[in-house]
């Protein structure tokens, strides 16, 4: 008996190790190149119909084993592909893969997934193809993750929102029904809220609630069909206007930080406030964050001593240099101040939907 428990406790070891790299984010995934920083941003010359416009110096070995990579950013120009090349254990041969899915919008956001037959710890290269003739522009790759991910049986769902789960109607934020939130994949798991946790996306700063609509949009759609999670990674996101989004509802738990997101509240911060890019936080979205994790701490009797940046409890630079020093006023503004107004009524938002901004253009399934 002793014998058969070990063998099960080993197993299970294994299956949580498989399964956790999936609801990680925010840089502790991301594949590594020698003097290359994210985001890397890729100048493009023109050049004639199916030229490789672009192709990264091979990667860091993997620590761990991998079979899906994901990749991320935007493009000025759209009629590209894209693709992966795995690199031999000696270094002397490549295997080409394509895309799984690769979808870039109208916007210029993108994303790809890669799905390999084989895990490995390979090293490998991400590249850049064009399809027709195209002008000189501009590519910036916001991250390229490696996971292991298990393949899992997609079982029948519908789903009903519960109205209990999320926050009251009378908080005057962006509610998920507004932005067009796609429904989650799988049932949710309740939680009970008892931390908060401080990200960034590592993506797209954006300067108007049409731009923050489709961003929202995108990072839901790349969580949920990229990297496979059942819906957006975080409870709240952020933009630089102070608008403030919901994301998964405040009662379930999220996927925004390795093996210790029950419980836990994330709230994301749209932009990268990290070197090469250093993005500074405006004031209305510090006091955003600040109001939005105000009412996290006083409904569900969050303390001080829970309230967390992503660095503090993973190894990640996230929520990034520049917002990580942010924290001791934000602490003070939510933890110190009595009484503190729950300022999340600047906007008066349009009571009609928008359409959806994100167009698909093109789509390889």
């Amino acid at each position: 008996m002793r014998i058969r428990a070990s063998y099960a406790f080993k197993k299970l070891i294994l299956i949580l190790f498989c399964l956790a790299p999936l609801y990680a984010s925010d840089g502790e995934n991301n594949i590594n190149f020698k003097d290359l920083s994210y985001p890397l941003e890729i100048k493009v010359k023109a050049a004639e119909p199916d030229s490789i416009l672009y192709e990264t110096p091979i990667s860091e070995t993997s620590k761990k084993q991998y079979n899906l990579v994901v990749i991320q950013g935007e493009s000025e120009y759209l009629d590209i592909n894209i693709g992966l090349k795995l690199i031999s254990p000696d270094l002397k041969s490549e295997t080409l893969i394509n895309p799984e899915i690769f979808r870039i919008y109208r916007n210029g956001r993108f994303w790809a997934r890669f799905k390999l037959q084989v895990p490995g710890t390979n090293s490998c290269k991400i590249l850049f193809i064009n399809k027709n003739k195209n002008p000189d522009f501009k590519i910036i790759v916001y991250e390229i993750q490696s996971s292991y991910e298990v393949y899992k049986q997609k079982a029948d769902f519908q789903y009903t929102p519960n109205p209990n789960l999320s926050v009251p109607d009378t908080l005057n934020i962006i509610k998920r029904s507004y932005w067009q939130a796609s429904d989650p994949k799988e049932p949710y798991t309740e939680h009970t809220p008892k931390a908060i946790t401080i990200h960034h996306t590592s993506g797209k700063i954006t300067k108007s609630l049409e731009e923050s609509i489709a961003e929202i949009q995108f990072i839901q759609d790349y969580h949920q069909n990229a990297k496979g999670w059942i819906d957006i990674g975080y409870h709240f996101v952020v933009d630089s206007l102070g608008n403030i989004f919901e994301g998964r509802p405040i009662k379930v738990v999220g996927a925004h930080v390795y093996l210790k997101n029950t419980n836990n509240i994330g709230i994301s911060l749209m932009g990268n406030y990290h070197p090469p890019k250093n993005d500074i936080p405006s004031e209305k979205a510090i006091k955003a964050i600040s109001s939005i994790a105000y009412y996290v701490s006083q409904t569900y009797s969050v303390e001080k001593s829970s309230f967390y940046a992503h660095r503090d409890l993973g190894a990640t630079d996230c929520p990034g240099d520049i917002l990580y020093s942010k924290m001791p006023q934000l602490k003070k503004e939510i933890f110190e101040k009595q009484d503190m107004e729950i300022s999340i009524t600047d906007y008066n938002y349009p009571k009609t939907k928008p359409e959806l901004f994100l167009q698909e253009v093109f789509k390889k399934d």
